[in-house]
């Protein structure tokens, strides 16, 4: 599949039907960006979203992936054979994709997690660290105290 065939062929449908490249990234739920680069060759749609492009344009799958209107006679056994390699390579790319993703996703996932235990286990030492220091303060002052009242007694017994 010709990137620059496939995607002029896409505007050329899209034209044709008058339709936006907004009207067409709505009916797909993609965004106008993705339609863009559709059209452009940068990139191509995902296989399921092949089909109903097609169906939108008014075309077959196949001639989408040819790039061209295909007569009957045109479809010869090796014409098919490139559809179907096609199809099948488009199918394998995308349950890469969506292992890639998937994979992404949970990794993701896990730091996210990862980060929030981390950040309980900080908060829950700091607490237990700022009550010892805390305690000890406090002892320290009722010592303090303590001798303060010792000494004020030796001194108020002094005649």
């Amino acid at each position: 599949m010709n990137d620059y065939s496939f995607g002029n062929f896409i505007y050329s449908l899209r034209m044709e039907k008058g339709l936006t490249q907004q009207e067409i990234a709505n009916a797909l739920d993609v965004t106008t960006a993705a339609v863009s680069k559709w059209e452009t060759g940068a990139s191509k749609p995902r296989v399921d979203l092949l089909f109903r492009l097609a169906e939108l344009l008014g075309v077959t799958p196949e001639e989408l992936m040819a790039g061209t209107r295909l007569h009957t006679e045109e479809l010869d056994a090796e014409a098919v054979r490139r559809i179907k390699e096609n199809y099948r390579h488009l199918t394998l790319i995308e349950s890469h994709d969506t292992t890639d993703v998937k994979i992404r996703r949970m990794i993701a996932f896990l730091i996210d997690w990862n980060i929030i235990f981390f950040v309980g286990i900080v908060i829950i030492f700091f607490v237990f660290w700022l009550t010892r220091r805390l305690d000890r303060s406090k002892d320290s002052r009722q010592k303090k105290k303590q001798q303060f009242q010792t000494k004020n007694a030796k001194i108020s017994e002094k005649p």
